[in-house]
C-alpha cells in the first residue's frame, strides 16, 4: 500500500512537470514566432519608406501622402496587422531629413502585441548613401581606367591584365529613382541603442 502510494505520487510529480514543461516550450515557441512578426514588419516600414523616398527622387508630389512631416522629418504608423489567436500589430517609421537635402536615415519599430504576454519589438535603423546613377551600368575587376576630360563621358576605357569590365545599358539608364543605396542596415537589440531613438519613437 505505502508502495504504491509513493509510485502514484512520483507519476503525479512527473506528470505536472511534464505539463509545466510542454507550457513552457509552447510560450517560447510563440513568443519566436511573434519575433519573427515583428521584425517582418520592421521590414515592411522600411520599404515603405525607402519607396516614398525613391518616388521622393523622382518628383513625385504625393511621394509623401499620409505621412506626417516636420521640418526635414517624416513619420506614419502602419496598422491593420492581425495574426491568429487576436494577436496584432503595427510598424512605427521616422525618416530623418525625408526632403533628401542629404542622405535620409530611416528608423522603424514593429510591434506585435500578442494575446497573453508583454509585447514584442523589433528595431531597425538603415542608414542611406547618395549614389551615382553611372554606377549601375558598370562592374569591373582589378583595374578600370577611363580616358577623357569627364569621368562620365569617357573618350576610351582601358582594361588591363586579368581585369573583366561589364557594362549594362539598361541598368545606366535606370530613373533618378535609384539614387539612394543602403549603407548600413542595424537591428537594435539593446536597451541602450534603443534609448537613442525612444524619444523620436514614443508617437
Amino acid at each position: 500500500m505505502i508502495t504504491a502510494t509513493i509510485l502514484t505520487l512520483a507519476i503525479g510529480v512527473a506528470l505536472v512537470s511534464f505539463l509545466e514543461l510542454g507550457q513552457t516550450t509552447l510560450k517560447i515557441s510563440n513568443r519566436a514566432f511573434h519575433a519573427n512578426a515583428a521584425m517582418n514588419l520592421a521590414e515592411s516600414g522600411l520599404e515603405q519608406a525607402m519607396w516614398s523616398i525613391s518616388k521622393a527622387v523622382d518628383g513625385d508630389a504625393f511621394a509623401w501622402a499620409g505621412w506626417t512631416t516636420s521640418g526635414a522629418n517624416a513619420q506614419r504608423k502602419f496598422t491593420g496587422f492581425n495574426y491568429d489567436a487576436n494577436t496584432t500589430g503595427f510598424a512605427r517609421v521616422y525618416v530623418r531629413n525625408y526632403a533628401l537635402a542629404s542622405a535620409p536615415t530611416i528608423i522603424v519599430r514593429g510591434t506585435i502585441t500578442p494575446v497573453s504576454g508583454p509585447i514584442i519589438v523589433k528595431w531597425v535603423v538603415v542608414s542611406l548613401f547618395q549614389r551615382s546613377l553611372f554606377a549601375n551600368g558598370l562592374v569591373a575587376k582589378d583595374t578600370l581606367t577611363f580616358s577623357g576630360g569627364n569621368a562620365v563621358v569617357a573618350d576610351s576605357i582601358t582594361v588591363t591584365g586579368g581585369s573583366e569590365f561589364h557594362y549594362d545599358e539598361a541598368l545606366a539608364s535606370m530613373t533618378s529613382g535609384n539614387l539612394f543605396g543602403v549603407s548600413q542596415w542595424a537591428e537594435l537589440t539593446s536597451a541602450t541603442q534603443r534609448s537613442v531613438y525612444t524619444g523620436i519613437m514614443s508617437w
